[in-house]
């Protein structure tokens, strides 16, 4: 393809351009060092005569015609006497015409060499505007540059990348920077060129500046190597050798006598040799002696050009082992089609040889196998069946051998056969699972392997089909699909319907049962069906109501049914079954919350034993089936509850409010819009602060905020100023609404009006300060009462049996003055409050319910009171009921410290006395942590130590004993300390080393008292 010169940008060049030839403005490149200086050269004397022709151009004297034949000479530098005679008025041509000519003919051999050059050669001029290109340049890049009105630059390629693929501006290109004199370096000459249609082709360019007398750049000529082929090259060499070294097979190379000298990674791996130890070395260091003769038949017939495959020899690695390989032997041809050397390839077949000596004893244990075990020949025809396969199928030898496997078998493929072949030929190997009939006619699914066997030259011999019997499998995996299926559909099922539908769906399969029903209990508690497949409406008429369970039975078992026809059922029944074709029948219970709530059934259309596993199966279904009834009934119930929640919140007789989270009200009910005197409209929208009363507003505020931003309830008692500016005392119940993430979106709030409440109160306070009077004098009395009992303390000081009774008796003549007096006065108090109540019913002016309230609360002192009498009270205690008396103890609400007691099991006491002393120091322990220890738990403890001891141990976290005594050991110590002292135990007071305190009592095993003890102890009882 010519490629055409662009026209010089000079007026007399571009009419010079006009009047030469056609052929004189297409050129061709030249390709190698030489032909680039010829290039050169001729650019040199091309420019030479362009200088001569405007030298011409320049005498008038000169015309148009003359300055075109004189444009064509050549002018040579050295020639003074043409200048002289160019500058002549008159010139004779005769001279100068022989010169064109010479010209022409210079011009003509540099245009032949430019087109016959085999690479890409175009010129530039210095500002990169393409000026010449030849043939093959515009075959490389795929196009002829400026076809278009456009002027290319530096390069006339679509585009342009660097190696590494990254795109290259064409200012960026070796030619303009060659133009702009910058220095190459190797790395920089290469070149990715793009062409139009998207290939890409590898390019190394070799741009030279041409510069005029002066130095000047006046343009550059640059050749374009194609070396993409080379590349190409370079990397099938690169992946060819990359491949031959990954190679798990010995690859070796040898001359024509023997010697190595190539050998791979899997060459050293096989043999043992590296590179450097075997490489220059002859082959028949790996050949044992006994075989070398070998070598020299396998040169013999590469040297005839004979190739071998596949002969399996013995050969010897480097620690004298011996192993077996298979060679594939080729040999080596340099261009002429000499041979020159050997390929070796080796294969170490080592196992294989040893697998080939163990399939004798396999085939015998073949028969050992529970696998079916079959052997076929190319036409299916069976010529193998071994003791598995008549196990698996029921079919003897006798029948099967000869038999083709898919007649015999009636084999049922997951695709095409002639696809299973294909990949059975291809692969050696093809696996997937069948479906067979029995002898019986059962049908069975198997994972069937097929091993395709080939004999030495590679061709296909016979099949080894190994079968395995996964049915039992399948069957499992289908059932627990249907169980998975069932336990998804459940809780997207909208309805109870829906829900019994996909139970259905999952008994079927998972039970191989023909058809199923679920009956549940109504109301009457008669079974009666919900949900049925394949069942007539006859049919559920006549049975429907009939159960083999009563209602409130306990632990229903399933009921199975093996056969109608042999069945023990009533006649009638029976017939009815079987004329709807039933033959075996299974009732399986639903039980929720061990509360029989209905039952599924499953039919079979010929008789079935039923196995445990099934049962288990059923029994499964049915727990999910029943807690799924009664998880939608449940949310049946709660949309019920939601709707009925709805109207009661708008008909209630609290006022109901729901804000956004600035307080603003977004819905109040009537009863709110009632209280505050205010309508719907005109509520919504209001503030919380503007509705409350200004004392209360700061305190509200705090706690709404605090209330969104940490989603903390709140309950108070404030006040509400109504429309008509009168105040409203109301009790206010507030929660906030969350988003799933936690984020506050809105709050609710319920308000109950208690101003009536706050006028009882007040007189309830005037009763409670007349309660607080006599309280006082009562306590003027018990302090009088405690001088006493310190004087008589005093008195009986060193007597501690005495002290121990007085104890008892004022704490019983307390008990007796709190229960006489105190609770008197409560029990008036709260009949007081009642009436009230009456009244203010009468009125209508406040709820009763409030009221009542009150008289409840103070109901529940008195008889926090008594409680506290009974505590101060004489209390025995026997053995057996120590524990139960200690749990009493750690359960009153009046102690301020948490109590908690623990029994271990090795703990036990026959000794009623000692369990009455026991409780008594326990008792006097709890009292004093919780005046004294404040502690944040009291742990009381009852076991056995291993110095075979009883221990009663009251432990605190408190401040330990030494603060909390502040001075000597007090009355509760002494008095503990003579309780243990009766039963001969010993009393401690510990401080462990967490901190607190420990008070332990350890009473030895057999511990016998002395009679003078338990006279004592009998007085001082009848004295408490």
């Amino acid at each position: 393809m010519p490629v055409k010169r662009h026209a010089a940008q000079n007026k007399a060049g571009h009419e010079n351009k006009k009047r030469r030839p056609r052929r004189d403005r297409k050129i061709t490149a030249s390709a190698g060092p030489p032909a680039r200086e010829l290039i050169r050269v001729d650019m040199k004397s091309k420019q030479a005569t362009s200088r001569a022709r405007r030298k011409l151009s320049a005498n008038g004297d000169v015309g148009k015609k003359k300055r075109s034949v004189s444009a064509r000479a050549r002018v040579l530098r050295h020639s003074k006497t043409e200048r002289e005679a160019a500058i002549q008025p008159y010139v004779d041509l005769t001279e100068r015409k022989h010169l064109e000519e010479k010209v022409q003919r210079s011009e003509e051999r540099y245009r032949t060499l430019f087109d016959l050059v085999s690479v890409a050669v175009y010129t530039c001029d210095a500002n990169g505007v393409i000026r010449e290109y030849n043939r093959r340049a515009a075959e490389l890049w795929g196009r002829e540059p400026g076809q278009n009105g456009e002027k290319p630059r530096f390069c006339g390629s679509y585009k342009i990348y660097y190696p590494d693929g990254r795109y290259m501006p064409h200012e960026e290109c070796p030619m303009a920077r060659a133009l702009r004199g910058e220095k190459f370096k190797a790395e920089d000459l290469e070149i990715v060129v793009e062409r139009p249609n998207g290939e890409r082709r590898h390019v190394i360019p070799a741009p030279r500046i041409l510069t005029n007398e002066h130095g000047k750049i006046t343009g550059a000529i640059n050749c374009l190597f194609d070396i993409t082929e080379r590349k190409r090259a370079e990397t099938a060499a690169m992946r060819l050798a990359a491949v031959v070294q990954s190679s798990h097979d010995a690859i070796a190379a040898k001359t024509l006598n023997g010697i190595i000298t190539d050998w791979n990674q899997g060459a050293e791996r096989i043999f043992g040799y590296k590179p450097k130890e075997i490489i220059g070395k002859s082959v028949l260091t790996l050949i044992p002696k006994d075989r070398q003769d070998e070598e020299q038949e396998i040169l013999r017939r590469i040297r005839h050009g004979e190739s071998l495959d596949h002969y399996e020899t013995v050969r010897c690695r480097k620690d004298g082992q011996l192993i077996d390989v298979s060679l594939t032997i080729s040999p080596i041809k340099n261009p002429k089609g000499e041979i020159v050397g050997v390929s070796k390839i080796a294969r170490d077949i080592t196992n294989q040889k040893q697998t080939e000596r163990r399939l004798a004893e396999q085939t015998r244990l073949l028969n050992l196998t529970n696998d079916a075990i079959i052997v076929r020949d190319q036409q299916d025809r069976i010529v193998y069946w071994n003791r598995g396969a008549k196990e698996m199928y029921g079919f003897s030898a006798k029948e099967a051998l000869g038999k083709i496997t898919h007649k015999l078998l009636r084999t049922t493929r997951p695709g095409n056969l002639e696809k299973i072949r294909k990949n059975l030929e291809r692969d050696n190997y093809w696996s997937g699972e069948l479906v067979h009939t029995r002898k019986d006619g059962r049908t069975i699914t198997v994972f069937s392997r097929w091993t395709l066997d080939r004999d030495v030259r590679g061709r296909p011999t016979s099949i080894l089909e190994t079968n395995t019997d996964v049915t039992a499998r399948k069957r499992a995996e289908q059932q627990q699909r249907a169980l998975y299926q069932f336990s998804q559909l459940q809780y997207i099922a909208t309805n109870v319907d829906e829900m019994h539908d996909a139970a259905l769906d999952a008994i079927l399969p998972a039970m191989y049962c023909h058809r199923a029903s679920i009956l549940l209990f109504d109301k009457e508690n008669v079974m009666r069906f919900v949900a049925w497949r394949g069942l007539s409406k006859r049919y559920r008429k006549a049975v429907e109501g009939h159960s083999p369970w009563k209602p409130d039975a306990k632990s229903p078992k399933p009921v199975c049914i093996s056969d109608v026809d042999i069945a023990d059922i009533p006649k009638p029944l029976k017939a009815t079954i079987r004329s709807e074709g039933i033959r075996a029948a299974a009732f399986i219970p639903l039980v929720s919350s061990r509360k029989l709530i209905g039952k599924f059934m499953i039919y079979y259309e010929a008789p079935h034993v039923f196995t445990d596993d099934e049962l288990e199966l059923a029994t499964t279904i049915a727990t999910q089936l029943a807690q799924a009834i009664e998880h939608k009934r449940d949310e049946e119930a709660l949309r019920e509850s939601e709707a009925r929640l709805r109207a009661t919140v708008e008909q209630a007789t609290a006022g109901v409010a729901r804000c956004d989270t600035n307080g603003r009200i977004v819905f109040a009910n009537r009863t709110l819009c009632k209280m505050l005197g205010y309508a719907e409209s005109e509520l919504i929208g209001k503030s919380i602060a503007d509705v409350t009363y200004r004392d209360d507003r700061k305190k509200t505020m705090r706690l709404f905020q605090r209330m969104i931003q940490r989603g903390k309830p709140f309950e108070v008692e404030k006040r509400y100023v109504r429309k008509d500016g009168s105040v409203l005392w109301a009790d206010v119940s507030a929660s906030a609404v969350r988003e799933p993430n936690g984020k506050a979106k809105s709050t609710v709030a319920v308000i109950v009006d208690i101003t009536a409440r706050k006028k009882v109160e007040k007189a309830l306070q005037r009763s409670n300060e007349a309660l607080e009077e006599l309280v006082d004098q009562r306590t003027k009395a018990l302090s009088l009462a405690n001088a006493e009992l310190e004087a008589e303390i005093t008195r009986r000081k060193g007597l501690e049996g005495e002290i121990l009774e007085v104890s008892d008796r004022e704490q019983h003549r307390l008990a007796q003055e709190l229960h006489d007096g105190l609770c008197q006065h409560l029990t008036a108090v709260a009949f007081m409050a009642r009436s009230v109540g009456l009244r203010l019913k009468n009125h209508r002016v406040i709820e009763v319910k409030d009221i009542e309230k009150i008289a409840e609360l103070v109901n529940n002192a008195a008889t926090d009171t008594r409680n506290l009498s009974r505590a101060l009270h004489r209390f025995d205690v026997d053995a057996a009921g120590l524990v139960e008396a200690l749990e009493d103890l750690v359960d009153r609400e009046m102690w301020r410290t948490p109590c908690r007691l623990e029994v271990k099991p090795s703990f036990h006491l026959d000794d009623d006395t000692a369990a009455t002393h026991m409780y008594r120091i326990a008792r006097e322990a709890v009292i004093n942590a919780n005046k004294h220890a404040q502690a944040r738990q009291i742990v009381v403890k009852l076991e056995r130590s291993g110095q075979r001891q009883m221990v009663l141990s009251v432990t605190d976290d408190g401040v330990g004993i030494q603060k909390a005594r502040n001075g000597a050991p007090g009355l509760g110590f002494h008095i503990m300390n003579y309780r243990a002292g009766l039963m001969g135990g010993q009393l401690k007071v510990e401080s462990p080393e967490k901190g607190g305190t420990r008070v332990a009592c350890y009473l030895p095993d057999g511990t016998i008292e002395s009679n003078k003890r338990k006279n004592v102890l009998q007085r001082l009882l009848s004295a408490n």
